[in-house]
């Protein structure tokens, strides 16, 4: 199961999770579904066995096919993005690059994210794309140190690598630990 998200009647943004076979809209998965992504992380965070409430949920529904919807970013207008570069030294020597005392922090604003299967374009002022990425992200609040410490997993947001999001998760644990 995924979540995903969606233009919906009139360009509005809507949500789903994705499920074998198409998607089950969030409409369709009874009261306690938000109506938008950020309702539903935010209601995460007060009722966090929610999400896999929902998904039971949508065990009982027939999906739609996901081939005639236009997909969204995931996240379609999400708060800050703070990204993270050149923090794993070897890696950061193996390309060439100057490690410095402390990793590169950059910000990305939000028309800078597609959504899933849309073409990238490489920007007039490159030649290239740089393809590596991985992100787990840590949602929460300023005081969610000992709980992420007990149960990280509950706080943790994948897409990309699972490993590097042990990584994480490891790394905030020792730094959060009260």
């Amino acid at each position: 199961m995924r979540l995903i998200s969606f233009e919906a009647a009139a360009g509005r943004a809507a949500w789903g999770l994705q499920v074998a076979g198409g998607m089950v809209e969030s409409s369709r998965l009874g009261p306690k579904a938000p109506p938008t992504m950020q309702g539903l992380i935010e209601a995460c965070q007060a009722e966090p066995g929610l999400v896999a409430e929902l998904a039971a949920a949508a065990q009982g529904q027939a999906p739609a096919p996901l081939g005639g919807v236009k997909l969204l970013p995931v996240v379609p207008a999400p708060g800050k993005i703070i990204c993270l570069g050149v923090n794993y030294v070897d890696h950061a020597k193996e390309g060439g690059n100057t490690v410095g005392d402390y990793p590169a922090l950059f910000l990305r604003c939000s028309t800078s994210l597609q959504a899933p299967g849309v073409p990238l374009k490489v920007p007039g002022i490159s030649s290239k794309f740089d393809f590596e990425a991985e992100l787990a992200v840590v949602t929460g609040d300023a005081d969610v140190g000992r709980a992420f410490v007990d149960q990280p997993w509950d706080h943790l947001v994948f897409t990309g690598s699972t490993a590097v999001g042990r990584q994480v998760a490891q790394a905030a644990a020792r730094h959060l630990t009260p």
